[in-house]
């Protein structure tokens, strides 16, 4: 095979998978507007105590402590499903508060309100980081599952990996969102902050 056939070849598959990155990246970080009065129907209920709970390295050498080698193993795959649920609602109330601050954005322009504006940016910032995040955790997560499942020989994988993966825990992104969006919701008249960060 010649150079210029190869060329041929991988050239289309290079401009197919640029633009299935740029439609992948255009569906998950390009987001509608969603006005204050639809932030809080739309949140996903979720225990932050249960999220660091489940996260907590002494929860896992607990359970590896005290149940047999079978229950530790069936245990942890619970651990790894609950785990995904978590990170599924996390990344949906920050993908909210996101489109949330998107609107308010656009709004403090028009109304050349800087310091919302900041603060609407500022909790962008921190919806998008925290996205990303769920979804290497979730890439991780589902590896972990996928592979618990189809080698039962295979050494289970430790929770305390997770912990620290990107230099923070999950519960601590997610309670830094929380932070952000509570210190927005103070400059908006529409929106109850306690009711907010009580629905995060």
């Amino acid at each position: 095979m010649t150079i210029t056939s190869v060329f041929s070849v991988l050239t289309p598959a290079i401009l197919a998978t640029v633009v299935l990155l740029s439609v992948l990246y255009r569906r998950i970080y390009r987001v509608g507007d969603r006005s204050a009065e639809q932030v809080l129907p739309s949140l996903w209920p979720l225990e932050a105590t249960g999220v660091k709970e489940l996260f907590s390295p002494a929860a896992e050498r607990h359970l590896r402590a005290t149940l047999t080698d079978d229950g530790f193993r069936r245990a942890q795959q619970h651990r790894m499903v609950l785990a995904l649920e978590y990170v599924r609602r996390i990344s949906h109330n920050a993908l909210v508060l996101q489109q949330w601050a998107a609107y308010e954005t656009s709004n403090a322009e028009t109304a050349r309100d800087s310091q919302r504006r900041h603060l609407s940016m500022d909790l962008i910032a921190v919806s998008i980081s925290c996205r990303i995040y769920c979804s290497l955790i979730a890439l991780r997560l589902h590896c972990w599952l996928g592979a618990t499942r189809l080698l039962p020989f295979q050494d289970l994988p430790s929770f305390e990996g997770l912990v620290r993966f990107g230099n923070a825990d999950l519960s601590a992104r997610y309670a830094e969102l929380r932070k952000s969006a509570g210190k927005f919701s103070r400059f908006h008249d529409r929106m109850d902050r306690k009711q907010l960060v009580q629905s995060l």
